[in-house]
């Protein structure tokens, strides 16, 4: 559904891109997790229990994004858009040692201001947010959807191409399970729910086609 859903999105914004005010992006990335991971302690109010879990983890490979994005322009200065596409997170660990190759589909509101301009090339920045979507589940532990959001400079390298240098985070719904009874001890079956945060840096190409 989700794909139908983008498919429709790139294919309304291509016909539109004829318009004046209208533009089209394409953007390849690549993401480099940083900072330090960082456990919390969860104490159940049903179970008598204590979980340990990681409240911020970093993804231990790079991993890369390509976006379609469609712009409109406000003025000279300022455009606002939306975009969409693909993260690739290649063999990674989640909460087992089984390695995983995961996609996750953001849908993210942009926007763009251009500071000043350097002879014929253009220096600003860029902020971007929204919902993503993926789903990782791993029996007693899993994480579904999130959202996502992106603050970066940018520069004109040609009338047609941007490179991006930027920071994102990522906020994913995690849970973990308590079987309960089936471990033999009269616990209650109980979902602990927290929040898992990403930090990374990145650098993004863009092509412009339209206007």
């Amino acid at each position: 559904m989700r794909l139908i859903l983008l498919s429709i999105l790139f294919s309304v914004t291509i016909q539109l891109s004829a318009q004046k005010k209208l533009s089209f992006d394409l953007n390849a990335g690549i993401l480099e997790s940083v900072g330090k991971d960082i456990s919390k302690i969860y104490r159940s109010e049903t179970n008598s229990l204590f979980l340990q879990y990681l409240s911020r983890m970093k993804f231990k490979h790079p991993y890369f994004n390509v976006f379609g994005r469609v712009n409109y322009s406000l003025n000279r200065r300022f455009e606002v858009g939306l975009q969409s596409g693909l993260y690739l997170h290649y063999l990674e660990n989640y909460f087992s040692n089984a390695k995983r190759t995961a996609l996750s589909i953001p849908i993210m509101a942009t926007f763009t201001y251009n500071l000043f301009d350097i002879n014929s090339h253009q220096a600003g920045i860029e902020v971007a947010g929204g919902p993503i979507f993926y789903n990782i589940d791993e029996f007693q532990f899993g994480i579904k959807n999130g959202v996502i959001f992106n603050a970066s400079t940018f520069y004109t390298i040609t009338k047609k191409s941007t490179i991006n240098l930027g920071v994102e985070k990522q906020i994913d719904h995690a849970w973990s399970y308590f079987p309960g009874d089936d471990w033999g001890r009269g616990y209650k079956h109980e979902t602990c729910k927290y929040h898992l945060t990403r930090l990374a840096l990145a650098l993004s190409y863009g092509l412009r086609l339209g206007k």
